[in-house]
């Protein structure tokens, strides 16, 4: 009773304790060699687990490490307490051996029942089977780190929950990247099918925004180019208009000098010519659609033109003779 102290806690391991010891009477008789055998109150549950665990085959004792790591709190690297889990936790493929953890013989786990979620939960037996089975120790501090980041994912999946299935909850940028590469694909099998869920929505939700960020900068891109190219056209047609309003421009100003130069198919519409010097000059094949040539001096000019060029003027002298024309 001394081991046991006065705590209320302490009872069924006392009482784990006492079925160990029955099993050891002689004619009903306990011992103390039997009791120290078991190794007393606060060891007796590790050595038994330890002869379970021992009579396990491979395959087993791997899946009872992944059974009794989801039900440890791994609040830090030496003070572990126990976590209550449910069924969905330990996964479907693990039943069968918690079931057989928590029989009678065995009673290294306890499965009672939540009627809130509706599911089984399960819990370790005492808490002395994590301060004294060095193994689990073990198991601990190599699966510290993945512990840790289940516990905060789990969290987070109770926030999405609650906010029924909120993107904005689910994992995003750095976060997202460490979760998929480093727990994901190495242990997937040590998550429930809940926490894959939300892993797989996180990555294709990323996946779809990246997307869309490309096609919007595609959209962005042809716009761009689109603009430009309507930019140089524009450029290049205000320089075309510039180019002629300059050479239409230099042929007034200087329409007293024209005489004998040439002049051949320039595109020269509505200018005004009237009293232009245009002794000999070379207008063939020139446009000059709509243009003034009233009183200009048009002697020997190439006037092919002419033939089939509506033009406005009133006194032309050609050949050395004056003729009134009528338009």
């Amino acid at each position: 009773m001394t081991d046991v102290g006065n705590k209320a806690e302490n009872l069924p391991l006392l009482e784990f304790t006492l079925t160990q010891l029955w099993k050891k009477q002689t004619n009903f008789v306990i011992t103390h060699k039997s009791y120290y055998e078991i190794g007393g109150v606060k060891e007796s549950i590790a050595n038994h687990a330890k002869e379970i665990y021992r009579q396990l085959e491979g395959k087993k004792q791997k899946k009872l490490e992944q059974i009794f790591i989801q039900l440890i709190n791994p609040e830090n690297r030496t003070a572990y307490t126990r976590r209550v889990a449910n069924r969905t936790n330990l996964g479907e493929d693990n039943w069968e051996l918690i079931t057989y953890l928590n029989s009678e013989n065995v009673r290294l786990v306890i499965i009672n029942y939540n009627q809130e979620k509706s599911q089984e939960t399960v819990e370790i037996i005492h808490e002395a089977l994590i301060e004294n089975w060095g193994r689990l120790h073990r198991w601990m501090k190599k699966n510290y780190e993945f512990r840790t980041w289940q516990e905060k994912l789990r969290r987070q999946i109770d926030q999405w929950n609650k906010l029924n299935k909120d993107e904005s909850v689910l994992l995003r940028g750095v976060q997202l990247d460490v979760t998929f590469k480093t727990w994901y694909h190495d242990r997937s099998n040590d998550l429930d099918k809940e926490e894959r869920s939300f892993i797989k929505q996180s990555w294709e939700l990323q996946q779809r925004e990246i997307q869309e960020r490309k096609s919007e900068k595609q959209r962005f891109t042809i716009a761009v180019s689109v603009l430009i190219f309507l930019g140089i056209g524009i450029i290049g047609l205000i320089v075309l208009l510039n180019r002629q309003t300059l050479l239409i421009t230099f042929i007034v100003a200087n329409k007293q000098h024209w005489a004998g130069k040439n002049l051949k198919n320039f595109h020269i519409p509505k200018i005004n010519l009237s009293q232009a010097t245009l002794l000999q000059a070379d207008l063939s094949e020139t446009n000059l659609d709509g243009s003034n040539l009233s009183n200009a001096n048009l002697e020997d000019i190439n006037y092919t033109i002419f033939i089939h060029t509506k033009l406005n003027f009133r006194v032309l002298i050609f050949q050395k003779q004056t003729y009134q024309m009528q338009i």
